[in-house]
């Protein structure tokens, strides 16, 4: 038998053989189902850098919720939280309840430009390079060069471009420790996402 409201059932088995007569009763109690549930959304997938997404979650049978991921600490049982990520970020909340826990992850895509470069070793000349100071990327748009970030590290070799969706045209430029900047590199066309 198959029940789908609450309440009390008597099953009642009976048998007879035509001489004798029996049955048997079973009390069936069913209840509400007090598995706890969680939803867990944010209004965007994807964002601009910068741009705020806003988490909001509900639950039903919890008495308990934990964030993790990209956020953390106690939360309350249904509620919205404001985040700026500037990277790629997942965010898990995990409630519990009548010694259950369920889980619901929801993750947010910044759009992002991710460069990478090998690290000059000599001098246009040949000669060893040793008064390497840092990068200089350049946004390139019609002819134009429009510094996009100062990177004042000799041994870092790649960034991340914070840019709203679309292509863009990179290229980029070595330091030494006077200041004198090499000429700029080939371009190259990158998306973000």
């Amino acid at each position: 038998a198959t029940f789908t409201a609450e309440g009390t059932y008597v099953l009642r088995l009976s048998a007879n053989d035509g001489e004798l007569d029996s049955h048997d009763d079973m009390t069936v109690t069913v209840g509400k189902d007090l598995t706890p549930t969680v939803a867990l959304s944010a209004d965007q997938a994807e964002i601009n850098p910068g741009d705020v997404v806003q988490l909001n979650w509900t639950t039903a049978n919890a008495d308990s919720c934990t964030a993790s991921g990209d956020w953390s600490g106690v939360q309350a049982l249904q509620g919205t939280y404001s985040a700026a990520p500037s990277a790629y970020s997942t965010y898990t909340l995990s409630c519990s309840g009548g010694g259950q826990t369920v889980t619901s992850i929801v993750s947010v895509l910044v759009r992002n430009l991710d460069l990478s470069w090998q690290a000059p070793a000599e001098n246009v000349d040949g000669t060893p390079l040793t008064d390497l100071a840092g990068y200089k990327v350049y946004l390139v748009d019609s002819g134009q060069y429009q510094l996009a970030e100062d990177i004042g590290s000799p041994t870092q070799t790649s960034t991340l471009l914070a840019m709203p969706s679309g292509e863009y045209e990179i290229s980029m430029t070595a330091y030494d420790m006077e200041g004198n900047e090499s000429s700029y590199s080939n371009i190259v066309r990158k998306i973000s996402p």
